[in-house]
Formats: structure tokens, sequence, C-alpha cells
């Protein structure tokens, strides 16, 4: 089960699956505008941490 929502900026997104684990730096991501993988960093957002940086984008 994966949760999308919006992109902060071109740069930035919000974003994970609720099941996956958050033991590495890169995850695969979700959001309204494809798959991406970013960078976590230690921000939470509705008890998520998901922001990170966009490393592969694909619309």
């Amino acid at each position: 089960m994966t949760r999308k929502i919006n992109d902060l900026t071109d740069r930035r997104l919000l974003c994970l699956s609720y099941c996956s684990k958050l033991n590495s730096d890169l995850s695969l991501m979700e959001t309204g505008y494809g798959l991406a993988i970013g960078r976590l960093t230690d921000v939470q957002l509705d008890g998520i941490m998901a922001v990170g940086d966009v490393v592969h984008k694909t619309i």
C-alpha cells in the first residue's frame, strides 16, 4: 500500500510505502508524478519519515 502526496519542490519529495522499513538511505518512492529514488532525511510528515532529495524521477 503506497501513500501518494504532493511534491514540495522539484528537488524534494514526500512519500513512502507504509510497509517499507527505513533501514536504508535509498528507497523506492512513489509520487503523483511517478516513481523516484530518493535519499531519506530525518523529517516526518503524517507519521511517515519520507522527505528526500530526488535522484531519479520518472514522469
